[in-house]
């Protein structure tokens, strides 16, 4: 019994030795495939860290470049400084060696004259919420008298960095058609809004403005008078002038626009 237990027990110390030594490369493995994987994880959190400090970095870059967005409010304020007309809105259209140039509709500024002061409002270009104007008092401006357009001119030094608004080409801008997307972006009420719609007409004359406009259907709130029209590329192809009850607005045309300008400058 006892030779019969002892040979049993060889042989079973034989059979662990045995399969111990199959099992080794797998529990080597698994080993290493664990310190793998615990390597990956730390290299990821690693990067999720590194990238996490590079977003802030680029937000601080962002936060100390201060870019004004191209997107303004103008106001009109009596020699006291109460506001005499609320807020209409206006594009930047060119920033140059002799200042800035701003586009809105003609009739934001039908209440200023030598008594009033006509301030445009910027925010900066990250922040569309609820952000601090830097309020700019516009050193000249001029109304054209043949549609609803006015250019007004600020010196570049009081306004610091601040972005041009994207144009259409032209060949974009003569291949436009009825019911190609467009987009009103202004300001409206602390917050820069996005209102989509669509192309009606090209060119149609609008007995309320006197002029041939472009019409569309698309949201314009009030006080957005002077903001863009864009396409769905959200390249400038008009201004905003006015809108009725059953949301169609209509536009002085980008073509307009650049003649009336090419005329000023």
């Amino acid at each position: 019994m006892r030779g019969g237990y002892g040979k049993n027990k060889l042989f079973f110390m034989v059979i662990a030795v045995i399969v111990g030594m199959l099992m080794m490369p797998y529990s080597m493995q698994a080993k290493i495939e664990k310190k793998h994987r615990e390597n990956l994880v730390e290299r990821e959190q690693s990067a999720d860290s590194a990238q996490s400090t590079d977003d802030m970095r680029m937000t601080e870059n962002m936060a100390d470049a201060g870019t004004l967005d191209p997107i303004v409010e103008i106001t009109i304020k009596d020699s006291s400084g109460e506001v005499i007309r609320a807020s209409g809105n206006g594009v930047v259209l060119a920033n140059g060696e002799n200042g800035l140039c701003i586009v809105t509709a003609g009739h934001v500024l039908d209440r200023a004259d030598a008594d009033t002061k006509v301030l445009v409002g910027f925010r900066d270009q990250e922040n569309w919420v609820g952000a601090a104007k830097n309020e700019v008092g516009c050193g000249r401006y001029q109304i054209v008298p043949d549609a609803d357009l006015a250019f007004l001119f600020l010196n570049k030094e009081d306004v610091g960095e601040v972005q041009v608004v994207s144009v259409c080409e032209k060949q974009e801008y003569d291949r436009l058609t009825r019911g190609d997307v467009v987009r009103t972006i202004g300001w409206d009420e602390e917050q820069k809004v996005i209102y989509e719609g669509e192309l009606q007409e090209n060119w149609v004359f609008v007995e309320d403005f006197s002029q041939y406009m472009m019409a569309a259907e698309c949201v314009l709130r009030p006080g957005m008078s002077g903001c863009g029209l864009y396409n769905a590329q959200d390249q400038l192809i008009g201004i905003a002038c006015g809108s009725n009850k059953d949301g169609q607005l209509v536009a002085v045309p980008l073509h307009v626009l650049q003649a009336r300008w090419a005329d000023i400058k």
